[in-house]
């Protein structure tokens, strides 16, 4: 008989699961959940979503990472997440550590442990998650500990790694696919080597970043670049037992994205645009229903509607799906007309509501920022939406861009109004934020304003009000995103002294606490204006030492151009920007059609 280890034996007598809030978080046993012999394999990998289960469940990247490593034979990855505080006191009082969910393992036994950071504030979580490990949180403390797992994190915001290079080991930088495999390979080989060779072995692997190796030294981290028709689509999906944040299957159909809108990091760091071929789309689609038995399956990328077979594709899976009643979403949706046009072929099964990002509420503004939409654009764009039968739609707006005055915050509130007197929506949901520069963008260079002047801009937006639902995007999360995001090692102390008093799931509004932040920026004595002042384009950033393909020049020229409200074009059909990309990769778009 199997020897059911301390914490799966906490889990079934110690009757925990009936004293926390949704249990089915920390059960594991899932449909298509990757069972193993951990005795049978070189190398194990803990695989950590940096928040709650229902997050991280939905976390495509991850589920991606699951299937390209359980693949191999010699490595088993299992999964794990952030407990909710209720189980999180459960856990100090019984003494029990952060655990994988397949064999209930503490993550400490790990040879590695892996974290997906999408985005800043779920910083404290990943000392939280170490914390509950027994890890300790500093990366030097560990390095004499060759018993402790390596730390490894990946992602979007790797692409700023110097906050979180204190309690990191390794960043990946770029597509995780090809690197991943590197990387094991080269742990197993060094399996029996102390902790500071293996890190050493690391280092030499393209798209890695080792700070212990690699901190000081004059040299550029380039990222990792994959095709995706090399790297199939995972088809045996986890289906959670509790509704996640996503419930769904999903399906990439491209990677990367060329609008060149100057706000968006994704938009920057993902480039070159390179799409699946949509027969073998069909295929995954097809397996993964029977796989998981998903009632709908949303169709991933940075913009969806500019995937080249896009009528292509929906004309092969379409009529199959209808039948079967199985839904199709695209999260992903321009404000055009090519865009209601999607969303009515794909809406025969579940009708809801559309979603629309302006982002900014003159056309000035828009220009400015590259968004390549016009005030005709979007009125014809939803009135052909009311014309078909939509009845709901949502706006995403920002404030706070570069160059922006009071007239285009009035201007975003008469574009409100306008819709609603002339469509007549029954219901208008505005979503309103503060931009956070980011780095790798234009808009790395801008100034970030403070909350009493993002406050102070929705004043004035106040005034559509009587014509819609509008909800801002609390100012003081995005301040600490924003000095995150453009941290330098400074802000590691800021993170690790929040995280002590007591700042964790920040990202979700009923828990953050800005005093908890404040009271350590002042006991740390850091200059806000520091963090949230406009570049000069001479200065060496933290960042700059990541190569993410993109030309600094290119950066430059695109924060010239928004100053005088210039757009430039996309690449894909009005020949190339000079963005550096493919030049420097030696790669290109690769399209469908």
């Amino acid at each position: 008989m199997k020897k059911i280890n301390r914490i799966n034996r906490w889990l079934q007598s110690s009757g925990v699961l009936y004293r926390v809030r949704k249990p089915s978080r920390y059960i594991g046993n899932e449909w298509n959940m990757i069972v193993k012999d951990p005795e049978k394999v070189s190398l194990r990998f803990a695989l950590v979503f940096p928040d709650l289960y229902e997050v991280g469940i939905s976390n495509f990247g991850l589920r991606i990472l699951y299937d390209v490593l359980n693949k191999r034979k010699d490595v088993y990855a299992e999964r794990s997440y952030i407990p909710w505080k209720d189980m999180i006191d459960e856990m100090r009082k019984a003494e029990i550590p952060l655990f994988s969910l397949e064999t209930k393992t503490s993550l400490i036994e790990f040879d590695v442990i892996g974290f997906s950071l999408q985005y800043e504030l779920s910083y404290t979580n990943v000392l939280l998650a170490l914390e509950l490990s027994k890890i300790p949180l500093d990366s030097e403390e560990r390095l004499s500990m060759d018993e402790t797992p390596l730390v490894i994190a990946g992602g979007p915001c790797s692409t700023n790694p110097v906050p979180m290079e204190r309690f990191v080991d390794v960043f990946v930088i770029g597509d995780g696919e090809d690197v991943i495999n590197e990387i094991v390979d080269t742990l197993i080989a060094n399996k029996k080597a102390k902790k500071l060779s293996k890190l050493e072995a690391l280092s030499e692997i393209k798209g890695v970043y080792v700070p212990k190796v690699h901190k000081g030294k004059d040299m550029k981290i380039i990222k990792r670049l994959v095709n995706l028709d090399e790297w199939p689509l995972p088809v045996r999906q986890i289906v959670p037992y509790m509704e996640a944040i996503h419930d769904r299957g999903m399906v990439e159909v491209m990677r990367g994205c060329n609008r060149g809108c100057r706000f968006c990091h994704a938009g920057m760091i993902y480039r070159p645009v390179r799409e699946r071929n949509p027969e073998a789309l069909r295929e995954s689609i097809k397996a993964l229903i029977e796989n998981t038995g998903y009632e709908e399956i949303s169709l991933l990328s940075l913009s969806t509607s500019d995937y080249t077979a896009v009528d292509e594709l929906l004309k092969m899976i379409l009529p199959d799906l209808e039948s079967s009643k199985i839904a199709v979403s695209i999260p992903s949706t321009r404000v055009d007309a090519f865009n209601v046009e999607l969303a009515n072929k794909i809406s025969k099964v579940r009708k809801t509501g559309l979603t629309f990002a302006p982002e900014a509420g003159s056309q000035k503004l828009r220009d400015s920022i590259n968004k390549n939409v016009t005030f005709d654009d979007i009125f014809n764009s939803l009135k052909k939406a009311k014309e078909s039968g939509w009845r709901h739609v949502k706006l995403y707006f920002m404030i706070g861009l570069p160059f922006e005055k009071d007239e285009d915050i009035y201007e975003m509130a008469n574009l409100i109004k306008e819709i609603k007197l002339q469509l007549k929506f029954k219901e208008i949901n505005v979503s309103v934020a503060t931009l956070v520069p980011k780095p790798h963008t234009p808009f790395q260079f801008a100034k970030q304003i403070l909350p009493n002047e993002s406050y102070a801009k929705f004043e004035i937006l106040k005034k559509a009000r009587k014509y819609a639902k509008i909800y801002l995007h609390d100012p003081f999360k995005s301040l600490i995103e924003g000095i995150i995001s453009r941290g330098d090692e400074r802000i590691s102390e800021l993170i690790l002294m929040a995280y002590k008093k007591g700042a964790v799931f920040d990202d979700w509004d009923e828990n953050f606490n800005f005093k908890l932040w404040n009271e350590a920026i002042q006991e740390l004595q850091i200059d806000l204006s520091e963090y949230t002042r406009e570049r000069r384009y001479d200065e060496n950033l933290p960042w700059d030492f990541i190569d993410a393909g993109i030309d600094k020049g290119f950066l430059i020229r695109e924060y010239e151009k928004a100053k005088n409200a210039e757009v430039t074009k996309d690449c894909r059909w009005f020949g190339c920007s000079s963005c550096g990309v493919c030049y420097n990769f030696g790669v290109s778009n690769i399209l469908i059609r």
